[in-house]
Parts: C-alpha cells; structure tokens; sequence
C-alpha cells in the first residue's frame, strides 16, 4: 500500500515541478503603422507548441522559462524576441511584400518561392508618380512580355492588351478581375484605389478560369482599411501639361517654289494672282512644269508676298489634365473601411474634353473571429464629347491659309482651297455636336468563414452595369455660305442629321469555393513538413446586352432637334445574352519550402458553344523545385532560385451566338426580310483552346 502511495506523490510532484518550468507570455501583434495584425504565428523556437494572433493582435501562450518566440506573417519578416509578459511585437513588412504572395492564377495567397507558374506583380507604389489616368497607362512598361497599345490618343480611348502573343482571331484582351469578381471595363477603375495588380500570361495559370482564361488574366486588388486603424484622410491633387512635340528643327516652310509675277505675287493656272472668296475659298497657285529642264532641280527658295500661318499652332493646343483623389480609409475593433473619391479631367490637343468621375466604397465587417464579410461599390460617371481628330488637310494645306479666319456667319470654311475636298477638322465643332454619357455600378460581395481547423468556405458574387447613352446631332447647313456655293458639308445630309443610342451591360459573376487545409506538423504534430490544399469551386458567368438606336436625317434649321420632325427615320434594337459556369477541382501539395506539386481539372459549360450541354475540359499540373533551400553556402551570390516547369490548357469564348442558325433582316421593298447568314453554323461548336507547357 504504501509504495503505490509513494508513487502518486512522486507523478504528483513532478506534475507541480512541471508547472513550475513554464510560464504564461501573452503579447500584441502589429504592424509597422500600430494596426494589429490578426493570425500572426507565435512559435516557442525550437519545439511544436505554436499559437495565432487573434482578430485583435492579441495572443497566448505557454513556453518554458527562458524561452525564445518566433513571430511570422506573410508578407512580414519573421521576428524573434524573449518570452516575457507584455510583449508588444512590431512587424516589419519584407522587402518585396506584395510580389512575395500571389494568388491569380494559383488560387490561395501563395508565396512567391512556391508558385510554379509566371505570374507578375505590380504594386501601387511602382505607378508613374505623374498624373495616371486608368489601369492600362499604369501597366504599360511594367510586366515583361504584355503588349499594351492605346487605340487612339484621345482621352478615355480603350487599350489593347496582349499578354503573350495572339490566340485567337476573336481577339486578345485578357479577363479583367477586380477582387476575385470578374469586371467589363477596366478603363473604368481609378489607379488611387488600388493597391497592387497581378497578371498570369498562360494557360496554365489561366485555366483555373477555364473558357475565359486562354488570353491571360488581369487581376486588380483594391486598397482597403484595417481593422482597429485610426481613421486617415488624404487628398492628392496632380496636374499634367500636354503638348505637340515639334522638336528642335522647323517643319514649317516659310518658302515655296510656286509660279509667280513680277511682283511675287502668287499666280493661279489662269495667270491671275491667287485671291480667297467671300466664302474661305482660296484659288490654288500654279506649279511649275516639272518636265521643263529649268525645273529640273527646283527647290522652294521664293519668299510669299502673302502672310503665311503656323497651322501647328492654329490646329493644336496645350492641353491640361487634372486629378484630384479624397480618401478616408481606418477600422474598428470589427470592421475596417475605404472610401475613396476621385474626379478626372482630361483635355487633349485637338480640343476635345473628357470626365470621369468614381467613388468607391470598400467595407469589412468581421463580427466573429475566423468570419469576414466585405462589400465593394464602385460608381463611375462619365462624360466626353469627342469629335473627328484629323489634321491632315490642316497640315498639308497652303501655308497662306488662315484657319482662324471666319465668314460673315462667323463660321470656319469647311473648304479651304479648290482643288481640296477635304474638310476643314476646325470647323466641325460648329456644326456637329455629340453628348456622350456613362454610367458603371461595380458590386461585389465576400462571405468568407475560416472553420478552427482545416476548413475555409468563400463566397464572391458580383454585378456589373454598364448603361451608355450617346447622342451626335449634326446641325441642318443648307444655309452656309459653302454649301450653297460648293454644295460641302459635314454629315450624312446637308439638311442635317440626329442619332440617339442607347446601350446596357449587365453582367454577372459567381464564386462559390471551398478549401481543406493540413499542415502535418502543426495538425497531426508529424515532423514531415507537408502542407496540402484541396479547392473545390463552382464559377457561374452570366452576359446581357441589350441596344436601341434611332436616327433622323432632314431636320428643321431651327432649333430643337427633334427625330419626329426629320425627314428620313430609322430605328433598331439589339440583344445578346450567353452564360458560361463551371465546376473546378484542384490539389496542392508543399513539402515545406522545398518543392510541391499541384494538379487539377476544370470543366465549363457555355450556351455559345457544345451545343450548351457538352463540356469543355481543361487540365492543369504543376512542379518545382528550390535548390536554393538545401544549399545555403550559396545564398550569399544566388539568394533563392527554383525550377519550375507546369501544364495546362484553357479556353477562348466565341461570340455568344455563333454555334446557332440566326436571321439578318434587309429591307423588301417597303417592307422587312428575314435571311439566312451566309456562313454556317454549328451546333456543336468546341471552345477554341489554348495550351502551355
């Protein structure tokens, strides 16, 4: 009896004596600007006793006495300090925060070192610091291999972009997400709301996006506010001048090599000395017989005998673009915010004008710990009235023409010299108006929940609207002095002509994925450093356009213009609509730092294409490797180097009707047709399909 006795005292003493070698360490994590950082790792160094940051910063833990603590986050450099009470523990962000986690194209924040497929980053802070005017201007230049052209230099003008090389015929422009949620105009978005942008170039990225992803894919991540943040306020206000390159030669003649009198004056083919009409008219001046053997080595070596113009100068102007951005961004103990408002005004040097104005809301709300709940609205109104650019017939006309001279009416001559027919891109202003308005509602929504262990659900949804209205009202001119003279004008008709269209966008995108996570060491306390990730996710596509258009031609010269008083009317209407969903499937495994092999399925079902019931597949598998981990003596002249290699295949969308028999319908007589397409159609018509290795 007495030496079972004996030993309960002996467990019981060593079970104080335990107690009495470890010690309680509680602390706060933040981040360089004092915001507390939520799922930090705090590690006792050198054992598996391990606990996280809660949604406060705070933690807790048990260590032995004595003991060393190893403080880790993403995006941060590990920390070490003494375990004693009260730590306040500051991170310091890594030296490439944001292009050290990725998560296009790999689907979960993934550092850089593991992900084996080409992905770029470009952060917020590698922006011209002059004045940006949209996402593309900021990205030009920015990521190797990405051709970004601007399809015009009038402002708002869409871009072109292509990510490595072209694909198809049906077009390059790559998917455009904002926030995991995909968005139709990236022209839209304001460059001060964003925080940093990645960009996946192949298939094998591109294919966890399956029938949009073969062009490559754009994904924007908004700024947004942090939680227990003090509330901020920032106003940035840029200004940009713009203006013609001339360089530092004359390009403008001031001689010529025309047939003139004694008198230098100018002589037309008649023999008369050159003269304008009342109407802006110049006659033309006699050029020389080129055949002629005194001609034979002409040069313009006369001087004019009248004024001469600068047509640079006449056609062009300096041109001012101003930004001005107020945000207001800060958290509380559970939600955290941005707001972010922003105008844009942009002149070009042709004297055209645009607007853009965006307001963008972005809140989180986290009422218990591991859920999330973020909304984002962005709002765009825009505004350009952007007329004919061209200054070709301005550059090349006679330089004694003045463009700045006005009629008896007050109006600039269309025509300016007899034997040109081309209009004068000047006087357009006077006679043709256009009113071109936007408006873009971006919403998004995340439901996010992280189970204590090894569950994740995520939820996205997000629409998108686009409504256009576009109106171009060409004056009635039958009463200018050219027309009655020259019978020139500009316009479908002399008597006018008004255009009213009206265009919606209405887009949507769901996300629906589910994650399993383990880490054997810190789940299954297993010395194997492997970490897995299985992700399951259903992605529901939905496009709708709808058009109505009305024309007049023959108005009254008196205004308002209205189509019910036009001579000739016609009218029109057009929808389109298609929807694409799919269900996706992939697994990911790390072995530590060192290598890790991923590999999934995607499969997508179109009503454009497999005659809406026939999938289309995309497969994906990845590897690499890290030399760099098992070979530190070389850290100090090749820090980190891998080798990768990765499979896959992803899809081009065709038109949304062009796997189905569809009518045109032509005028008969005084009626309407219906007509076959020229060109067939085929009702199992298979996703045009990109493929990397």
């Amino acid at each position: 009896m007495r030496r079972p006795l004996l030993g309960v005292l002996v467990l019981f003493f060593a079970w104080l004596q335990g107690l009495a070698q470890t010690t309680t360490v509680s602390g706060k994590v933040t981040d360089e600007k004092g915001v507390a950082v939520a799922g930090a790792t705090i590690t006792e160094k050198g054992t598996r006793n391990a606990t996280t940051s809660l949604d406060d910063g705070t933690f807790t833990i048990k260590v032995k006495p004595k003991a060393r603590l190893l403080i880790s986050y993403i995006g941060f450099e590990t920390f070490e300090a003494e375990a004693k009470a009260g730590l306040n523990i500051s991170m310091t962000p890594a030296a490439q925060a944001l292009s050290d986690v990725v998560v296009t194209g790999v689907g979960v924040a993934t550092s850089r070192k593991k992900v084996p497929i080409d992905v770029a980053s470009v952060s917020a802070k590698d922006f011209a610091p002059s004045v940006t005017t949209n996402i593309e201007q900021a990205l030009d230049g920015q990521v190797a291999g990405a051709n970004i052209q601007q399809t015009s230099g009038t402002p708002g003008a869409n871009f072109n972009i292509t990510l490595r090389g072209v694909n198809s015929l049906d077009g390059t422009n790559p998917l455009i997400m904002v926030d995991g949620v995909e968005m139709d105009n990236i022209n839209n978005i304001d460059p001060s709301v964003v925080d940093h942008i990645e960009v996946v170039k192949g298939a094998a990225g591109g294919m966890l996006y399956g029938a949009q992803g073969a062009n490559g894919v754009i994904q924007i991540f908004t700024k947004k506010g942090s939680l227990n943040g003090k509330m901020t306020i920032n106003f940035n206000s840029k200004v940009s001048v713009d203006h013609i390159l001339t360089g530092k030669h004359p390009i403008l003649s001031t001689h010529h090599h025309f047939v003139t009198d004694a008198n230098n004056n100018l002589l037309d083919a008649s023999g008369n000395p050159v003269v304008m009409d009342p109407t802006g008219v110049w006659s033309d001046p006699q050029v020389p017989i080129a055949t002629a053997p005194a001609n034979a080595f002409l040069t313009n070596t006369k001087t004019y005998n009248l004024p001469i113009y600068n047509h640079l100068e006449q056609g062009f102007r300096q041109a001012l673009t101003f930004t001005n951005t107020l945000s207001i961004t800060g958290g509380s103990q559970n939600s955290d915010y941005a707001i972010t408002g922003s105008t844009l005004n942009q002149q070009d040097v042709l004297s055209n004008a645009f607007s853009r104005t965006n307001l963008t809301v972005n809140l989180g709300l986290h009422p218990f710990k591991g859920f999330t709940f973020r909304t984002i609205t962005q709002g765009v109104a825009g505004y350009q009235n952007l007329l004919n650019a061209n200054r070709f017939n301005l550059l090349t006309a006679y330089n004694f023409i003045d463009f700045d001279w006005k009629d008896s009416t007050g109006h600039f001559p269309m025509k300016t010299n007899n034997s040109s027919n081309g209009l004068n891109s000047l006087s357009e202003n006077q006679w043709h108006h256009q009113n071109h308005q936007s408006l873009e509602l971006f919403q998004t929504f995340d439901f996010n929940y992280k189970f204590p262990r090894f569950f994740e659900l995520d939820i996205k949804y997000g629409l998108d609207y686009n409504g256009d209205d576009y109106t171009s009202y060409f004056q009635n001119q039958t009463n200018s002095l050219q027309f009655a003279k020259y019978d020139i004008y500009w316009g479908p008709s002399s008597a006018g002509a008004l255009t009213d269209e009206w265009t919606k966008y209405f887009n949507q995108n769901g996300l629906y994925s589910g994650f399993f996570r383990t880490d054997f060491e810190k789940d299954f306390h297993s010395n194997l450093p492997i970490t897995t990730t299985t992700e399951v996710a259903y992605d529901y596509r939905k496009y709708t356009e709808r058009q109505y258009y009305s024309e007049g031609i023959g108005l009254p010269t008196y205004p308002p213009p209205s189509i019910s008083n036009a001579t000739t009317k016609t009218a029109g209407d057009y929808y389109q609509e298609s929807i694409t969903y799919g269900l996706l499937a992939n697994q990911t495994i790390d072995w530590g730092n060192l290598f890790g092999i991923s590999g999934g399925v995607r499969s997508d079902y179109g009503s454009a294409f497999g005659a809406a019931y026939k999938a289309a597949t995309f497969p994906r598998g990845t590897i690499y490797f890290r030399p760099s981990e098992i070979m530190p003596s070389q850290q100090s002249w090749l820090p980190d180097w891998k080798v990768r290699a990765a499979y896959g295949a992803a899809g081009i969308q065709p038109n949304p009707y062009d796997r189905q028999i569809t009518f045109s319908s032509p005028t008969l007589g005084n009626g309407v047709a219906l007509a076959l397409q020229s060109q067939n159609t085929n009702d199992s018509l298979k996703l045009a399909t990109n493929y990397e290795l």
